[in-house]
């Protein structure tokens, strides 16, 4: 390619597409820095959700009375997360019958936790300040 024979707009749009290792370099690292800064953020955002998200008694870690107790005191809550799954399902093509009768099979499964209540939790910071004092 002859550069003699290219326009002035041409040499002008070459020049603009140039760029010089330096200014390689410094958006290299402006790029990296972005990325840390959004990964901090992520984690900051993670760390804030555990932070938020109530504490959950360990299994076994009361006897059942004790259990009743403090859910009765308002300072333990059962936090049931329950899940459903379904089978596939076939419904008949049957133009000549008025109403379809299908069966359907739906699994339930549930997980239960307990969780301290802000009560709880607030029962909990003042009988340890009070243990330190």
């Amino acid at each position: 390619m002859d550069l003699s024979a290219q326009t002035d707009e041409e040499k002008k749009s070459i020049q603009n597409h140039w760029v010089s290792p330096t200014v390689w370099k410094l958006q290299k690292k402006k790029r990296e820095a972005e990325n840390e800064l959004r990964l901090v953020q992520h984690r900051e955002s993670h760390i804030a959700y555990r932070m938020a998200a109530p504490e959950v008694l360990p299994d076994g870690g009361l006897r059942d009375f004790e259990l009743s107790n403090v859910i009765r005191l308002g300072l333990v809550k059962l936090v049931q997360e329950t899940y459903a799954s379904s089978q596939t399902l076939e419904i008949p093509n049957d133009p000549d019958k008025e109403y379809l009768h299908v069966d359907l099979e739906i699994e339930m499964e549930s997980n239960d936790h307990h969780v301290l209540t802000e009560l709880g939790e607030l029962f909990v910071a003042a009988c340890t300040e009070k243990e330190k004092a």
